[in-house]
């Protein structure tokens, strides 16, 4: 931790390190030079588009609505697919995010290359490509959420290399499974959400330029995010601030209403911006057993007003809804979302400017 000492009488203040990077001119040069020709293979435009998305942190632990919680395996079986996407649908959220990996390495479709390093991990039944499917239909894109580590899981870190100071093996793992997965999906995944990109990742040596390409097998349009939280950003190959619980559409100033979406100044310059944001009280998922799901944090008018502030920015906020072990999530959410919806479809006025609070009035004014 260093301090930082004030002038003219301020208050000192503490900011704390976390890497000193040293790098040649001409290797920053290279790097930069790649590192742009990445991005701008990715059009970012339909994204924005889309205006807002829902993100769903269904894994091992996610709850039933009643009973039991069931074995992974089981759960991934007796997922109902139709009725999650037709609640996406009312919705009318253009893009979804669902976890593969969180606490567990587990993913829902027969991914060899992850039975090869750790078996029993997979599904027989492919419900990442019956999801996608399923969404692609009615023009709904499907972006993965993947974390590497998988930070309750030991027997994956160990098979994996996870904890090992050379992490070849590490990487390659994680090549093998994400490049399957590209290749397997192809234009159905239109993006990978991948979590802990500063705070994981950049530990170990990450292999940023050749893990990105990796991201895109299958899609080249394909977007990529490494979560970076409130922290700087771990790498440049990539294309998405993932914006994980950042509700301020300005990207604390950085985005301007002039830029369409693509941060123009700060340490996020370059990405476009998204956020991803928890949709009712209980935060990110819902894992206790006998209980309903929670009741959403925003009226419908909060969220209009919040979603209309973002989009007059090019900003993209996802919101990570709850969701029962089924596969439906809570209806008073859609229901809210819907209202949210027909109130988009009314003229209003805003302030892009505006700081987003989670109760009192939205700062808008809606034509009646």
């Amino acid at each position: 931790m260093l301090k930082i000492t004030g002038e003219d009488g301020a208050k000192e203040g503490a900011i704390e390190l976390l890497s000193i990077e040293l790098v040649r001119t001409d290797v920053e040069k290279q790097l930069r030079k790649r590192a742009d020709a990445f991005r701008s293979q990715a059009d970012t435009r339909s994204f924005r588009s889309a205006k807002y998305g829902l993100m769903f942190h269904w894994h091992t632990w996610t709850a039933p609505r009643h009973g039991p919680l069931l074995p992974y395996a089981e759960a991934v079986r007796n997922f109902k697919v139709e009725p999650f996407v037709e609640q996406v649908l009312a919705t009318g959220a253009g893009f979804v995010t669902i976890t593969t990996s969180h606490s567990d390495m587990v993913i829902p479709a027969p991914i060899q290359s992850l039975d090869a390093v750790l078996p029993g991990r997979t599904s027989e039944r492919d419900l990442i490509g019956e999801i996608a499917d399923a969404l692609n239909k009615h023009g709904v894109k499907l972006f993965l959420y993947y974390h590497l580590g998988s930070n309750s899981d030991p027997a994956w870190q160990k098979a994996s290399g996870f904890w090992e100071t050379d992490t070849t093996t590490f990487w390659k793992n994680w090549c093998a499974v994400i490049g399957e997965m590209g290749d397997r999906y192809g234009d159905k995944l239109a993006g990978w959400w991948f979590d802990d990109g500063t705070t994981s990742y950049y530990y170990r040596s990450a292999p940023w330029e050749k893990l990105a390409n990796t991201a895109l097998r299958g899609n080249p349009q394909r977007l990529v995010g490494f979560n970076s939280w409130i922290l700087p950003p771990a790498t440049e190959f990539q294309h998405l601030f993932l914006g994980e619980s950042q509700p301020d559409p300005t990207v604390m100033g950085t985005l301007k209403p002039s830029d369409n979406g693509m941060i123009s100044s700060g340490m996020y310059r370059g990405l476009q911006a998204s956020a991803a944001l928890t949709m009712e009280q209980e935060g990110w998922g819902h894992s206790k057993l006998e209980a309903e799901i929670g009741p959403p944090r925003y009226t419908a008018e909060q969220l209009t007003g919040m979603v209309r502030r973002f989009e007059a920015l090019g900003n993209v906020p996802i919101f990570n809804c709850s969701i029962y072990q089924d596969g439906t999530f809570s209806p008073k959410t859609v229901e809210v979302i819907q209202a949210m919806k027909r109130l988009l479809a009314k003229p209003i006025t805003i302030d892009p400017e505006a700081k987003l609070k989670n109760e009192g009035s939205s700062g808008i004014s809606v034509a009646v």
